[in-house]
């Protein structure tokens, strides 16, 4: 009659203890256990993003078992966002916002069997779960290669790309080309000659006077045309608008580089190889007597 009346409270104390983190006590004595169940939920409240609810329940038994298992369960998911801002045609900004969350269940089962003057069995499940959602936004700015672009005749119309560059310069046109006999982008430097472009163009002296030469058409359309001084060849194919796009390849500006042979040119939006190819063409000028 002793063990009865004092088990009920050690059993509490159990329970209690186990809830304070001190462990499991168990009492050895007394008439068989009754059943019982308690159950506590607690919510932990913590700096967002990270909530916690935790349940505990402790159960106790007439049964014999001994067993202690632990199971985790954990799920991930991720999102990025990717923004990206070009600022001018060398640099790239790139916003990348992540948003991370992860839920973990665990649960734990420790079932203890005693054997004294009576059986008894506790029972402690615990569960709890935890979410946590972190949100990382990175910001970096990187160099990013010139803006180009390519063309290659015959299967292209490597003539419109260039007139169209040249119908969109501002400032400045400078050709130095080998021989020159492809109306249309003669055409396309007259008129922005008469938007008030400063264009130029040097050119092989042996060529001023080939057949189909834009020499006379240019030069009486006020555009300035400068015989090379270089006794051997001028062979250059480029040229420099507003000196910061550079066309240049082995395509000449003639008719057959267009319509027979096969070409390449590239085009490229680079302020500082722009200037290289201006120091050049700078080169030729002096080089032709012209100041």
């Amino acid at each position: 009659m002793a063990g009865q009346r004092v088990a009920p409270p050690l059993l509490m104390a159990v329970i209690v203890g186990f809830m304070m983190g001190t462990g499991i006590m168990m009492y050895f004595g007394g008439a068989p256990i009754i059943a019982t169940t308690a159950t506590t939920t607690a919510v932990v409240s913590v700096p967002y993003p990270v909530t916690q609810t935790v349940t505990t329940k402790v159960t106790s038994l007439s049964t014999v078992l001994l067993t202690a298992t632990r199971v985790v369960t954990e799920t991930a998911t991720q999102t990025l966002e990717r923004t990206t801002t070009m600022t001018d045609t060398t640099t790239a900004t790139s916003v990348v916002t992540r948003t991370d969350t992860v839920t973990e269940t665990a649960t734990a089962t420790l079932t203890r069997t005693v054997t004294s003057a009576t059986t008894a069995v506790i029972v402690v499940e615990t569960t709890a779960t935890v979410t946590t959602r972190t949100t990382t936004t990175v910001t970096t700015t990187a160099t990013v290669r010139p803006e180009t672009a390519t063309c290659f005749s015959v299967p292209q119309d490597c003539a419109s790309l260039i007139a169209s560059l040249i119908g969109r310069a501002n400032r400045s046109v400078h050709v130095a080309v080998f021989i020159f006999t492809n109306p249309s982008l003669a055409d396309a430097l007259v008129a922005a000659q008469r938007r008030g472009v400063n264009v130029i163009v040097v050119i092989e002296r042996s060529n001023a006077n080939a057949t189909g030469s834009q020499v006379g058409y240019l030069r009486a359309n006020n555009v300035t045309v400068v015989l090379d001084g270089n006794p051997y060849l001028m062979h250059h194919k480029f040229a420099v608008i507003d000196e910061e796009i550079v066309i240049v390849g082995s395509y000449n500006w003639t008719l057959a580089a267009e319509n027979r042979n096969d070409e390449s040119i590239l085009i490229i939006r680079d302020r500082e190889i722009a200037g290289r190819f201006e120091e050049e063409f700078r080169r030729l000028l002096l080089e032709a007597g012209y100041e």
